[in-house]
């Protein structure tokens, strides 16, 4: 049978080994949720972050608006 000191170590050893699977366990965790995210926000970024004045306009293709034939044509040049 064991003593109290063995049975004192085999506790410690199991809580330290089960403490040691919890923190490897968030650190690949947040390093998973770290890079999930990063994948996101670079979709994110590589969208055009200009801001069309013509957003959400049902008369887009017929308008005559200055700003809005300047931004077409601009928008023509850089493709």
């Amino acid at each position: 049978m064991k003593n109290d000191y063995e049975r004192n170590e085999s506790r410690r050893g199991f809580l330290k080994g089960g403490l040691r699977a919890l923190l490897l366990g968030v650190i690949v965790f947040v390093s998973g949720f770290l890079g999930w995210r990063n994948i996101f926000s670079a979709e994110e970024t590589r969208s055009c972050t200009i801001e069309s004045p013509c957003k959400n306009c049902p008369e887009y293709r017929g308008c005559k608006d200055p700003k809005a034939l300047e931004f077409k044509q601009e928008k023509a040049f850089r493709k």
